[in-house]
């Protein structure tokens, strides 16, 4: 394993006491740890591009299940030693105890088994041992429930017996098709003057814990941009050494596999051919502090989904480079890309009854939501929509109540009585209970009308709309 620390500046015995510490933890804890989990139950858990890659392969005969999990067992093996690595470099740094810097900590996936308890009480051991409010539950079956835990690895290490503590790589941060995202639809695309070039957005869902605020992702930002395409990771060398999927040239082929990540994770040619990408990246966190968003600067625009207008060529090798380097931060534990989203109401009604087109058993039987009242807290509500329009009642967007209304019993304005062109409240209330009426009356089957299109609605007005509008599009 590849060194990523300069030991000469560490007085001697400091170090040599340390590493006998280290060993001695070491040892204990290889005796206690459970096993890791297997790639068919962390794919149950998470899906991830693991998963997606190895189907593929499985399907084409081009690799078999032992071979899959051949793989998987040996970059699990590598992220163990990598996240205890990183912790003795700590260590030896702070010429000290262990330190309470955020970033020694990583992420694991940590399953309770401990037969006779319910989730809460499963959370409630794992907090004992990791700390109070240390993690977030991501599964929760009578067998077992699995969190997601930020930690020391020691800490991680000597987890009780009942436990299966598994060490999160960067390649296994990768969410469902966002290898075959890069590999297949931005192989090289010129930004400049092209308006049917693909939007490059991604995102990257923080770690719990790992971030407490919208500063701490600001500052996370700011390390982002500083670090993309400029800098080597241990993590990049994790990937370069047991990674097997990248594109269809290199799937059989491990030594060439080894040798694309490396070039893109360690300073290759994708690095030295992508500087002007890594410029033009913009890192902009969310307001709750959670998640990070990546996307390419639109120079004057204001609008984070217009086409940039950039001298930017981007290839699936820059792209690479730079959701590696997002993932192989220990506060990022899951990076995918922002597709290109629409909003369609035809759907939902029979995909919540049934899940087969078209069919909806629940209305059929009518379990329609009829004499039921939807509270909504949201964007706000277009109510001269033809699913909420009611030609008889002109609704008092005042916080009073009128059930004689045909759909919007309540307004209550709490930021403004305005919604905005294809606004996010009256797309949801729509889903929920939207119903057509024939002159905003009569009742009518319209193509999207909602799942319960029988129930009235009570709007609660929380965002001041933005382009507020006569109608929507929904």
């Amino acid at each position: 394993m590849k060194e990523f620390f300069n030991y000469s500046c560490v007085p001697l015995r400091a170090m040599i006491l340390v590493i006998i510490i280290i060993s001695l933890s070491s040892s204990i804890a290889t005796k206690q740890r459970r096993r890791y989990l297997t790639s068919f139950d962390y794919h149950e858990l998470i899906s991830n591009d693991f998963e997606e890659h190895s189907r593929r392969l499985l399907e084409t005969n081009r690799i078999g299940m032992e071979e899959i999990e051949r793989h998987w067992n040996q970059s699990v093996a590598f992220q163990w030693e990598h996240v205890k690595t990183v912790e003795m470099n700590r260590r030896l740094r702070a010429n000290t105890g262990i330190t309470n810097d955020l970033y020694d900590k990583f992420p694991f996936v940590v399953c309770n088994h401990r037969a006779g308890l319910d989730g809460v009480e499963r959370k409630t051991e794992v907090e004992k041992h990791f700390g109070k409010g240390s993690s977030d539950i991501i599964y929760n079956q009578e067998t077992k429930t699995c969190f997601f835990v930020n930690a020391l690895a020691s800490v991680a290490e000597l987890s009780p017996s009942s436990y299966m503590v598994h060490p999160i790589s960067s390649v296994m941060k990768f969410r469902k098709g966002l290898m075959k995202t890069i590999m297949e639809k931005h192989v090289e695309i010129d930004y400049l003057n092209n308006s049917t070039a693909p939007p490059l957005r991604y995102h990257a869902d923080l770690c719990f814990g790992a971030v407490q605020s919208r500063q701490g992702a600001e500052q996370l930002a700011k390390k982002l941009t500083k670090i993309i395409g400029l800098t080597s990771s241990p993590d990049h060398y994790l990937a370069s050494e047991t990674s097997f999927f990248v594109d269809s040239r290199f799937n059989d082929n491990e030594e060439q596999n080894k040798t694309f990540w490396k070039d893109n994770g360690e300073g290759g040619s994708a690095k030295r051919d992508c500087v002007v990408l890594y410029r033009n990246l913009v890192f902009s966190p969310n307001v709750l502090g959670t998640a990070v968003n990546i996307f390419l600067s639109k120079g004057n625009s204001t609008n984070e989904w217009a086409i940039p207008q950039l001298d930017v060529k981007v290839t699936s090798r820059c792209l690479l480079s730079v959701v590696l380097g997002i993932a192989s931060q220990p506060e990022v534990c899951s990076v995918s890309e922002i597709g290109d989203g629409r909003t369609s109401n035809i759907e939902p009604k029979w995909i919540v009854q049934s899940d087969i087109p078209y069919r909806t058993p629940f209305t059929n039987n009518g379990l329609d939501g009829n004499g039921q009242i939807v509270a909504i807290s949201d964007t706000g509500l277009d109510v001269d929509n033809c699913y909420f329009w009611d030609s008889e009642n002109q609704l008092p967007k005042n916080g009073a109540i009128d059930r004689s209304a045909r759909k919007v019993i309540q307004y209550v304005p709490y930021a403004d009585s305005k919604e905005s062109v294809a606004g996010h409240g009256t797309h949801v209330a729509a889903t929920l209970l939207g119903s057509r009426a024939k002159n905003g009356r009569v009742e009518d089957e319209g193509p999207a009308n909602g799942i319960a299109s029988g129930a009235k609605l009570s709007m609660f007005d929380m965002n001041i709309a933005e382009n507020p509008g006569e109608s929507s599009s929904v």
